[in-house]
């Protein structure tokens, strides 16, 4: 629910930015948006309830640098939290090249007003396929981790023959779609970690995805810059059949690390 969310909040917030830059200026769409933070804040500081957290963290900068360290620890020295995690990075490195070049390559069709919906059209595509695979309990949806990423990368290198904005919208989509395999690789990870310890290892993959995107976003503008925004998604596409690859022969067993049972707890009737 939590990425299915993610996905349609972009998809959302493309639109409106669209919006509110052709009613006005992207100087202001800048101000709605630094204001929406502002109303984030506040809207947490007035509802969320206080928790104690399961275990004590340590206090102050040092304190937050060991306990990344650790969180660090636990993911490198773990073969099924460290290939997962480094997977999600390496791919989400690669996949976010059509997002990276949306707005240069609606312009080189002449669509430039098209150029917030194309790259709008990932985050939809992904908000479906998370829909369709949180359906799937873990044990059945981390057999499909790899098959949906291969697949997934397929609509990228398909993007090499340059066609028009509105099939590569539809290729991007499909492409979005299948990478709901990114949800049972959070679940896996979840499930394999102790309670107590799964801020620190949300929190450290988190971290590393955010720049892997990132880099992913400049190096495929980069690319672009020296060829074209065709060109630049393809090559995303191969390199990331190639990670795809290289993972596959590494890949740690999982099934000992998931629940016998992958499906909710049904609360019980007191006669029960």
């Amino acid at each position: 629910l939590t990425r299915a969310l993610f996905q349609i909040n972009q998809v959302v917030g493309l639109a409106a930015a669209g919006v509110v830059v052709h009613l006005f200026t992207p100087r202001i769409a800048l101000a709605v948006d630094a204001s929406t933070f502002a109303l984030s804040y506040l809207i947490l500081l007035t509802s969320l309830r206080s928790r104690d957290a399961p275990i004590e963290g340590r206090a102050g900068l040092r304190g937050f640098l060991a306990d990344t360290a650790d969180g660090a620890r636990m993911v490198w020295l773990d073969p099924l939290r460290r290939v997962f995690i480094g997977f999600v990075w390496l791919t989400a490195l690669l996949l976010i090249a059509p997002e990276a070049v949306a707005i240069a390559y609606a312009y080189e069709h002449d669509l430039p007003n098209l150029g917030g919906a194309l790259m709008a059209s990932i985050p939809a595509g992904a908000a479906i396929g998370v829909a369709v695979i949180a359906r799937i309990g873990p044990t059945r949806a981390v057999g499909l981790i790899r098959p949906l990423a291969t697949l997934a990368f397929i609509p990228l290198i398909l993007t090499v023959f340059d066609p028009g904005v509105y099939v590569a919208a539809g290729l991007w989509f499909v492409s979005g779609m299948l990478q709901a395999f990114l949800v049972p690789i959070m679940v896996t990870v979840n499930l394999a970690t102790p309670g107590q310890y799964r801020g620190r290892i949300n929190g450290l993959a988190g971290g590393g995805l955010g720049l892997a995107t990132a880099v992913g976003f400049g190096a495929a503008g980069a690319l672009a810059d020296l060829s074209s925004p065709h060109v630049a998604v393809a090559v995303a596409g191969v390199a990331g059949l190639v990670v795809v690859s290289v993972f596959a022969m590494n890949w740690p067993p999982v099934a000992d690390r998931l629940p016998v049972s992958s499906s909710p707890p049904v609360s019980s009737s007191p006669s029960d």
